[in-house]
């Protein structure tokens, strides 16, 4: 019989875990970047004035806009689990691909969901020098609704959803493996115990008078001491 795993979800809905993933991933393509492009990024660090600046500007640009894309695409993938009923899952590799697969379409149309949210923030933290409706508009709203920017979207979306996804299987696993460790030992103790139940009582040997001899009718007997009522 295949096992069957109860999705719990509580991975999905810790925003510790979360900001986990999105800084592990910003860190991956920061990483890359200055692996393949190392003059460029030299030149841009100079250009916006050192390492501080840099700083800065990743945080503001980079990693608090994309804070609220991670939390959209987080609460998309949850709010797919209630909504499809999604809450278990068997223990094979097929039928985890196959879970893994459902998660497929929310991950490819979450762009159009977070979006105008991350770039709201985006707008904010970085062009509070030019606070205006038409910048807002065509350079962080309808102008950033291109393929271009879908694609660029994209790979880091899938990664963050997958990353969410195996990371909250991975716990819900751990904790159905300890769930059934517990049940095991119980089952096992409460054996031990109606084995303890039923076998035969050790006979312990006393320092005290155990048996004595009587007779009756029918001759000499032996009778143990526990079952005398009285002597007379």
């Amino acid at each position: 019989m295949t096992e069957k795993m109860q999705l719990q979800g509580s991975f999905l809905r810790n925003p510790i875990n979360s900001i986990g993933i999105l800084l592990a991933i910003a860190l991956l393509f920061e990483g890359f970047s200055w692996a393949s492009a190392y003059s460029i990024k030299i030149a841009y660090l100079r250009e916006v004035g050192g390492f501080w600046m840099y700083m800065s500007r990743i945080l503001r640009v980079m990693i608090l806009p994309e804070v609220c894309t991670l939390y959209i695409v987080i609460r998309l993938i949850d709010w797919y689990h209630t909504s499809l009923k999604i809450e278990s899952v068997e223990l094979t590799w097929r039928t985890i691909s196959r879970y893994e697969l459902k998660m497929l379409p929310v991950l490819l149309t979450a762009f159009f969901v977070f979006n105008p949210f991350t770039q709201t923030v985006r707008f904010c933290l970085d062009a509070y020098s030019n606070f205006s409706f038409d910048n807002y508009w065509f350079s962080y709203l309808a102008g950033t609704y291109t393929l271009r920017i879908y694609v660029i979207y994209l790979v880091p979306v899938i990664l963050i959803g997958y990353a969410a996804v195996n990371g909250s299987l991975a716990v819900d696993y751990l904790a159905y493996r300890e769930a059934a460790k517990q049940e095991a030992e119980s089952e096992r103790q409460r054996l031990l115990a109606e084995a303890i139940a039923l076998a035969p009582k050790p006979v312990v040997k006393s320092n005290f008078l155990t048996t004595v001899k009587g007779r009756n009718q029918q001759g000499e007997m032996i009778f143990p001491v526990e079952e005398c009522c009285y002597f007379m």
